[in-house]
């Protein structure tokens, strides 16, 4: 994702609330009076990031903000359904939440209880949302450690905390807690890592950018990882791996889901539907059946041996930039930040070391019944 597109999404995650909280103003079930602050804060995050109005009257960001104006009065009608009489405030969380590895972008504030919600607006039509992302290693960690902040995890043991990258502390943790089969090839992942970072951001293969290439190149590494995973996988308790897949997907019920795609939406507190799926994922009787598909790992959720939900990773690598990219230019141009010049297509030596290992996390929602088109 582009930067200026993350800088939407941020945006309008803002927005949302301020329209949410108008809602509940015109409705006469907001506690606070605050919509015209809330949005205020939204312009604010505008400006500071360069963004003007024409950002959002075409191209995605219209696309994102009109997803929100279409759904959200109908969500917000739902919510005042299901729940009568009852006051609510919108809170915005986000910053906060992501720095406490929480997935909640707002909180429905009720007069006895906070519903943390976790927004996700999608521009394709896919029904598979992205939930989760990480690399290699941190998704292998995740099913060992709790997360404690970004890309550090607690010490069961002695409750410390500890950074993923720090590999010596790592490894001696993974020994102390009984996992020394695991460490050896959590070292093996380390090596693959290094092997990828000479490979792309040091040889002189990939001093400029061959796609054909460097596809391949990207399957090559990402069936190696995805190969790590699985025999890290199979050493693991199988309730710890469903734990951890609950909590990565979003289904373990500490946040409620709220999916906008452009002609429907589907949310875990209003629907039905979604909360009886969520509900039969985590019910005991449900396994969890994971192998390889393609270059991602799969995971089936299996009830009576029927899969009931699935979810897939691939395992990719992340240019982050590595390349100079954009329009086509001949030549070579002064390119500021890496203070020399440079050729379209090759590589950027400060950016470039910065590639990294990258698995995403999609849910299979693209034959369930849980979505409500128009406002029913």
């Amino acid at each position: 994702m582009q930067e200026k597109e993350h800088y939407i999404q941020d945006a309008l995650e803002l927005y949302a609330v301020a329209v949410l909280q108008r809602l509940a103003e015109d409705s006469g079930v907001a506690k606070t009076t605050d919509a015209r602050r809330k949005l205020r804060d939204f312009e604010q995050y505008k400006a500071e990031r360069g963004l003007s109005a024409k950002d959002f009257e075409s191209g995605v960001g219209a696309v994102y903000k009109g997803t929100l104006d279409t759904h959200l009065p109908c969500f917000f009608a739902r919510l005042v359904k299901a729940w009568p009489n009852v006051h609510m405030d919108f809170v915005d969380v986000e910053k906060a939440f992501r720095n406490a590895n929480k997935k909640g972008d707002f909180l429905i504030v009720r007069p006895t209880t906070e519903l943390s919600v976790s927004l996700k607006n999608y521009r394709g039509k896919g029904m598979r949302p992205q939930v989760s992302a990480g690399t290699y290693n941190s998704f292998a960690l995740g099913f060992l450690f709790d997360a404690d902040g970004v890309g550090c995890y607690k010490d069961p043991r002695t409750g410390d905390r500890f950074k993923g990258s720090t590999t010596l502390v790592r490894d001696r943790i993974l020994d102390e807690n009984g996992h020394t089969r695991v460490k050896k090839l959590m070292q093996k992942m380390d090596e693959l890592n290094r092997d990828i970072k000479q490979r792309f951001a040091y040889s002189d293969e990939f001093e400029c950018l061959d796609e054909g290439a460097f596809n391949q190149a990207r399957k090559e590494c990402g069936n190696a990882g995805a190969d790590l995973t699985l025999r890290i996988l199979e050493l693991l308790d199988k309730g710890r791996i469903k734990a951890r897949l609950m909590k990565m997907t979003g289904l373990d019920g500490e946040e409620e889901l709220l999916l906008l795609y452009q002609d429907r939406f589907a949310d875990t507190i209003t629907v039905p539907a979604f909360r009886e799926l969520r509900s039969l994922t985590q019910a005991p009787g449900t396994n969890l059946k994971y192998y390889r598909r393609g270059q991602s790992i799969r995971f089936d959720f299996m009830s009576r041996d029927k899969a009931i939900l699935s979810v897939d990773v691939p395992f990719t690598i992340n240019k982050n930039g590595a390349w100079i990219s954009g329009p086509r230019y001949e030549g070579k141009r002064y390119h500021q930040k890496e203070g020399q010049d440079l050729a379209w297509g090759q590589r950027r030596p400060k950016k470039s070391k910065e590639l990294a290992t990258s698995i995403n996390t999609y849910i299979d929602f693209s034959k369930k019944e849980i979505f409500i088109e128009g406002c029913a």
